[in-house]
């Protein structure tokens, strides 16, 4: 049997990184979470994550350049990351298309929603 995904959520707002490293934990997902973008990469390394589900607003760096300076890290560059964000869907859509990330997910989800998309993502790996 498969080892379960592992994945990485990063979101400054701690109540939402807890929800969803709940969610994804009684999911079945081995979840690690930080709650700033400077722990990201660190944590990226440390962790080893399948995906990164990234929060697009948190202060200092926003998650859509987040991508970018992930991408140019050899050590994590190939991981899939995900944009997570309460933006509107066209906008969201945009924002992974042109940071480079792998996929984008609606903050305004159900977790059925959330799982459903998660497996799709990792699937495609």
């Amino acid at each position: 049997m498969a080892a379960p995904p592992r994945i990485l959520v990063v979101d400054d707002d701690t109540d939402q990184l807890d929800l969803v490293k709940r969610l994804l934990t009684r999911a079945g997902y081995v979840v690690a979470a930080v709650d700033s973008p400077f722990g990201a990469t660190n944590e990226a390394r440390r962790f080893k994550p399948d995906v990164v589900l990234l929060d697009v607003d948190m202060p200092a760096i926003r998650g859509d350049k987040l991508v970018r300076l992930l991408r140019a890290n050899a050590a994590v560059a190939g991981m899939l990351i995900v944009l997570f964000s309460s933006t509107d869907q066209d906008t969201l859509r945009s924002l992974a298309s042109e940071a480079g990330a792998d996929a984008w997910v609606s903050k305004t989800f159900d977790p059925v929603e959330l799982k459903g998309a998660l497996e799709r993502i990792v699937r495609r790996r």
